[in-house]
């Protein structure tokens, strides 16, 4: 099993997650207004 944890650093975080999930198909979890987590 091969485990990747990749972090980006932006200024506008909820964009980003928006583009994230947008492109991979599954929802970010918000654990605070700073940090999402994207799971496959």
């Amino acid at each position: 099993m091969n485990l990747v944890s990749m972090r980006v650093i932006t200024k506008d975080v909820e964009r980003l997650v928006s583009f994230y999930d947008t492109i991979s198909g599954s929802a970010a979890t918000r654990h605070t207004p700073d940090f999402a987590e994207l799971e496959p």
